[in-house]
């Protein structure tokens, strides 16, 4: 119990710098954020990602149906090379939500499917 007060109190005191890409507006995450009074967040527009966290960390976020969304039309293959490219900061992608419905299933035939694969063989660095 103690120890989990000495945490909680010195993480109160740090102070997270976060800056929210322009086009992520619209994202309940940036209200979420502001209710924790140690959080100072930045609009502007980044060059890569969705959020950066104290210029040492790089987060794409994606729903679950905008995951599925940009593997069929390929932008998620070229977001992720980018990210694995990165060198001056950590990256990591966070999923979110619930599994979109779908009728195509991993008989290996979809070509959805076959690009899934291939996301597996990119070279990403982990949170």
């Amino acid at each position: 119990m103690q120890q989990e007060t000495v945490i909680q109190q010195f993480a109160q005191r740090i102070a997270v710098r976060i800056a929210i890409d322009d086009r992520e507006r619209s994202s309940r995450v940036k209200t979420a954020l502001k209710r924790n009074g140690n959080v100072y967040i930045s609009i502007k527009r980044l060059h890569l990602g969705d959020y950066q966290v104290n210029n040492t960390l790089l987060v794409e976020r994606k729903t679950l149906a905008d995951f599925a969304r940009s593997v069929r039309d390929c932008r998620l293959f070229n977001q992720v090379g980018r990210l694995a490219r990165e060198r001056t900061m950590r990256t990591c992608l966070i999923l979110e939500g619930g599994a979109p419905r779908s009728r195509e299933t991993d008989d290996g035939k979809s070509s959805c499917c076959k690009r899934y694969r291939k996301l597996g063989r990119r070279r990403l660095r982990y949170c």
